[in-house]
C-alpha cells in the first residue's frame, strides 16, 4: 500500500490476556528499513472479567510511510452482547453501532478511520462480557477431541472437563499423556 492510498485493516482480537502488536510497515526498499525508513503501529489489548480495551496507535518513527487515513476494523472475538461500548478517537468519545454475531460470539465495530497520528481506542463494558462456561466448556470439548491422545485419557478429559475448566492444574494429572504431537 502506497502512503497516498486509504488502508483497511482487520483486526481480530481474542480475550483471555494482555497484549501488544508492532504493525511494522516500510517503503518497500531493499534497505531503507535499515536507515530508519520504517513506521510501527503499537496495538494493545487490556483484558479484564467485565472489559475488553483494544488501543491503536499513533504512528512511530517514519508516519510518512503509512497512509494517510487507515480504516481499521475490530472484531472481537468470544464475547457475549456488550453492554456498553466507548470508542474514542484521540480521547474525543464517538458513537458506534455494532453487530453481534451470536454464532461467532464476535463483536464487529464498523470501519473507524484514523489517520497516522491518532489514538483509537474502543473498551467492550459488560458484567457478563464473556460467554457462559457451557459455551467455553463445549469448545473445548471439541478441540480435545482432535487432540492426538490416546482414547482411554482423551475419554477421560472430557469426563472430567467440568472440574478441569474451573481447576485447569487437573490437567497435571494427564501429563504422561499429554506429549508434543510430531
Amino acid at each position: 500500500v502506497e502512503a497516498s492510498e486509504e488502508a483497511g485493516y482487520h483486526v481480530l482480537l481474542f480475550p483471555g490476556d494482555d497484549n501488544e502488536f508492532l504493525l511494522y510497515e516500510d517503503g518497500g526498499s531493499q534497505q531503507a528499513h535499515e536507515r530508519g525508513a520504517y513506521a510501527l503501529t503499537p496495538m494493545t489489548l487490556a483484558w479484564q472479567p467485565a472489559e475488553m480495551t483494544f488501543t491503536l496507535g499513533p504512528v512511530q518513527k517514519d508516519s510518512t510511510l503509512v497512509p494517510a487515513r487507515r480504516s481499521i476494523t475490530p472484531h472481537f472475538r468470544g464475547v457475549s452482547w456488550p453492554e456498553q461500548i466507548i470508542l474514542e478517537v484521540n480521547g474525543q468519545a464517538r458513537e458506534t453501532p455494532f453487530v453481534f454475531d451470536e454464532a461467532t460470539h464476535t463483536v464487529t465495530i464498523p470501519p473507524v478511520t484514523v489517520g497516522p497520528a491518532d489514538c483509537l481506542v474502543v473498551r467492550l463494558l459488560g458484567e457478563a462480557l464473556f460467554p457462559d462456561t457451557v459455551y467455553r466448556t463445549e469448545l473445548v470439548r471439541r478441540m480435545v477431541e482432535q487432540f492426538r491422545l490416546h482414547t482411554a485419557a482423551k475419554s477421560a478429559i472430557i469426563h472430567q472437563l467440568d472440574e478441569i475448566m474451573g481447576e485447569p492444574e487437573l490437567l497435571a494429572a494427564y501429563g504422561a499423556a499429554l506429549r508434543p504431537a510430531h
